[in-house]
Order: C-alpha cells, then sequence, then structure tokens
C-alpha cells in the first residue's frame, strides 16, 4: 500500500486574488466562485504515463482545491508523487515527479 500525501497551502491573499493567478496559469475557473475544483491536465503528459500503465488515467487529470475561510484562502491538493507511486513504474514516478514540481510552483504562495 502507498500511501497519498496530502497538501494544503495557506495565503492570506484574497480568494480572488489567487483565482486571478490560477485562472492565468491555467485557463480554467469561474471568477464568481467562492470554492472551486479545479482539473489539470496535459493530455499529452497523461499519455507519457498511461502508455506505461492505463491505470495512471484514474488520476489525471490532477485535481485542485481552492477555497477561502477565515485565515484567507487556501489550496489544497494529492501530491502526484504519492499518487502516482501505486503503480512502481520507473517512467511514471519521473513524470509524477515533474508534476510534483509544476504543482507546486503553481500553488506557492
Amino acid at each position: 500500500m502507498v500511501a497519498v500525501e496530502h497538501i494544503r497551502v495557506r495565503t492570506a491573499r484574497p480568494f480572488t486574488e489567487v483565482v486571478s493567478r490560477i485562472e492565468a496559469e491555467t485557463g480554467l475557473f469561474d471568477a464568481a466562485a467562492v470554492q472551486a475544483r479545479v482539473l489539470i491536465g496535459n493530455p499529452l503528459t497523461a499519455a507519457r504515463m498511461t502508455t506505461r500503465q492505463i491505470g495512471a488515467g484514474l488520476y489525471a487529470p490532477l485535481s485542485l482545491l481552492i477555497y477561502a475561510d477565515e485565515s484567507g484562502t487556501v489550496l489544497e491538493y494529492d501530491r502526484p508523487s504519492s499518487l502516482f507511486a501505486q503503480f512502481h513504474d520507473a517512467g511514471v514516478d519521473e513524470v509524477a515527479r515533474e508534476l510534483d514540481e509544476k504543482m507546486a510552483a503553481l500553488v506557492a504562495p
């Protein structure tokens, strides 16, 4: 069994500012929302994994949850490398580590 690592990033920036930044990076979002689940993915990236392990398609695209609370805005997601580790495939692991970096950069406060 592989443990999935859940990431939570808190920022004091307003929800609308965070949403605007995520929207600029991904082109996805409903700016009127106060909470959102955003699916983020690239078919070419997914294909690099699913050609090796078809089951990896269960976790692509990745989910990002964004919501506002009393302390600011919260962004949550499951670390890609922990999701894809269950396949025990070096090629999938390599892509997953790339996704770790991309997600961390996307949600950086």
